[in-house]
């Protein structure tokens, strides 16, 4: 099926990533959500995008052009001041100035696409544990996936920060500066 979510990828976010770079140059935007992450893509829902702008006019920019909305879904506690979320049509903004919670959205991101997690729940767990730490212990659900527990496992260890780096080294998941 990975030709479907290729397609569906050039066909419905390409585009829109495209018009939103050029929209806010001075943003990094990376694709995100189910319809990214899932294969195959989730059709019958919106199309997400995290948005990094260390610069406030940028933000501005986007409370100017886009409605705002209360996405909350991906949201632990604790979170409310870290992101504000905007929307036009069926595109919805994720838009933060902190850098750590983009680059940890961007890594929870990945790895929920690459091991195609399907179920909701499944990839809040992992944005709660990757983003925050805030699981005290890997969900039941995921013994079954052997290298998806190891790798939960090492976001939750004293090393996090290196393993955030490492992993977003590794993957070029590294927000620009």
């Amino acid at each position: 099926m990975k030709w479907y979510q290729d397609l569906i990828y050039w066909l419905t976010i390409k585009p829109r990533l495209r018009r939103l770079q050029k929209e806010f140059p001075d943003c990094q935007i990376f694709p995100t959500g189910s319809r990214y992450v899932c294969d195959p893509p989730v059709l019958t829902t919106d199309i997400d995008f995290i948005v990094y702008n260390k610069h406030s006019e940028g933000i501005k920019l986007i409370e100017w052009a886009w409605q705002k909305s209360s996405i909350t879904e991906y949201m632990s506690g604790g979170e409310e001041d870290k992101f504000s979320s905007y929307r036009r049509k069926k595109v919805n903004l994720i838009v933060s100035q902190d850098r750590g919670f983009v680059q940890g959205y961007i890594i929870a991101t990945h790895i929920c696409k690459r091991f195609n997690l399907l179920d909701k729940h499944h990839r809040v767990w992992v944005h709660a544990i990757v983003r925050d730490c805030v699981a005290s212990e890997v969900p039941e659900h995921f013994k079954n996936n052997d290298d998806l527990t190891k790798l939960l496992n090492q976001f939750k260890s004293n090393y996090r920060q290196a393993v955030m780096r490492a992993y977003a080294d590794c993957y070029n998941l590294r927000l620009k500066d």
